[in-house]
């Protein structure tokens, strides 16, 4: 049904922990990887590896893609773990719903100085009714963004936005994501899961996109590529008025905006209640920790 697609470069400490991971549970699992030196650690039959040295991320994500059968993909940092009862919950709808583009929800966060509980990465506001209308449902999503880049996709979703981020070649990565997310709206319907969707751990020194500055107008070469990557989806302005939702929601008047639909929010529910969960998912977020430990104390 699925694949998890996961692209690393030059990590290979990550993948002995990440593949333990996925053995457990099944998963078909693609590894492609760009690091100089190949990984020799046996692999299980689930398994599959690909070594490209020297490719660009979306030039190994596609080339990977050419290479996976399952009508849905799931991608996934080499650090990062999807949890298996909602990922299998989004795959069912998905095949359910061939509209859906793209499934995806909120994580909890460790690193190294919180190992010894994990972190809620906080409650998702309601998210905004999307009406069909991919002009006005860009605007909506990005104005209230959630992080669309590790989710899962039809595979031809994620095809068509990685070859758009192959021919862009942008300067800014955080661009990639920006594509990703109007690719998925224009070519169907977007599926926010409830409760957690995965494990991140963020590391600040290797968090990709927090080595670029966040977008803005000022980013004259990328939001060219952007556009012209986009012309031909939805219609002319597709692409501005994707990047207009998405840099304004940072201006003074979509942070005041954003503050006022969180204090409403949070005077209608009140009442503490826990994070939604998919039952037994708990258990493979404790199976982790431990996980986690070992590649540290290299």
């Amino acid at each position: 049904m699925f694949t998890i697609l996961i692209p690393t470069h030059q990590r290979h400490r990550y993948l002995e922990r990440c593949v333990s991971y996925y053995r457990r549970l099944g998963f078909a699992l693609m590894i492609v990887d760009s690091s100089e030196t190949a990984y020799d650690a046996p692999l299980p039959q689930t398994v599959q590896y690909l070594h490209l040295p020297g490719l660009s991320f979306a030039e190994k994500v596609l080339v990977a893609l050419s290479h996976i059968k399952t009508p849905l993909v799931a991608l996934s940092p080499d650090d990062d773990f999807f949890l298996p009862g909602v990922l299998t919950s989004a795959a069912d709808m998905m095949v359910k719903q061939p509209d859906y583009s793209a499934s995806f929800g909120r994580p909890v966060r460790f690193n190294e100085f919180s190992y010894q509980q994990f972190r809620w990465a906080g409650a998702a506001l309601p998210f905004p009714r999307l009406s069909g209308d991919k002009r006005l449902d860009i605007q909506r999503y990005l104005k209230r963004y959630e992080q669309i880049l590790w989710a899962l996709y039809r595979k031809d979703v994620i095809q068509d936005a990685f070859e758009r981020i192959r021919k862009a070649q942008y300067d800014n990565d955080n661009f990639i994501e920006l594509t990703i997310a109007a690719v998925a709206v224009a070519k169907g319907t977007i599926n926010p899961m409830a409760g957690i969707w995965m494990v991140r751990e963020t590391t600040a020194a290797e968090h990709w996109g927090k080595l670029h500055a966040a977008i803005n107008w000022q980013h004259q070469a990328d939001v060219t590529r952007y556009k012209e990557q986009l012309a031909d989806l939805v219609s002319a302005d597709y692409a501005q008025l994707a990047l207009s939702a998405y840099i304004d929601r940072m201006a003074d008047n979509g942070l005041i905006a954003r503050y006022r639909r969180f204090r409403r929010f949070l005077v209608r529910h009140q009442a503490p209640r826990p994070a939604p969960v998919v039952e037994g998912d708990l258990v493979w977020v404790d199976q982790l920790l431990s996980r986690y430990l070992a590649v540290h104390q290299h």
